[in-house]
């Protein structure tokens, strides 16, 4: 073999270990994230209507929406805060997914909007909004 074969062999090997590293941290975070939120949902049983009071826009397009609601348990009342998610709805043409545009997915986000909040029953300020399941932050 000679050595700019060798040298080409190697550097194709240490490519490859990359990028496999690379998918599988990828891959791995993406099912962390999912077990997490699937834990959250067994443990948030709770259930009520809250309202969006504020939806913070960043001037740097980086950076997420966050939304500040409110919501009432037994008569206390608490506030949460959430980067707003949003959803890729599109068609298949030909055997191409084409995507249509980005949908907020809570669909409305203006102030005094309702939004369903789900909570732990035993320490209701650890919530989330029930509705805000999307596939990407913007």
């Amino acid at each position: 073999m000679t050595p700019e074969l060798q040298s080409f062999v190697i550097f194709l090997v240490v490519t490859g270990s990359i990028v496999a590293i690379a998918v599988g941290i990828t891959l791995y975070s993406r099912y962390d994230a999912r077990r997490r939120l699937e834990s959250m949902r067994r443990r948030y049983t709770g259930e009520t209507t809250g309202a969006i009071v504020r939806v913070d826009v960043p001037v740097n397009k980086n950076r997420p929406t966050i939304i500040t609601a409110t919501y009432q348990v037994d008569g206390t009342a608490y506030t949460i805060r959430e980067h707003l998610k949003y959803t890729a709805p599109g068609t298949e043409t030909g055997g191409f997914f084409i995507t249509v545009k980005k949908v907020p997915a809570l669909g409305e986000i203006a102030e005094g909007t309702p939004v369903r909040v789900v909570y732990q029953p035993d320490n209701p300020k650890y919530a989330m909004l029930a509705d805000n399941e999307g596939v990407m932050e913007l």
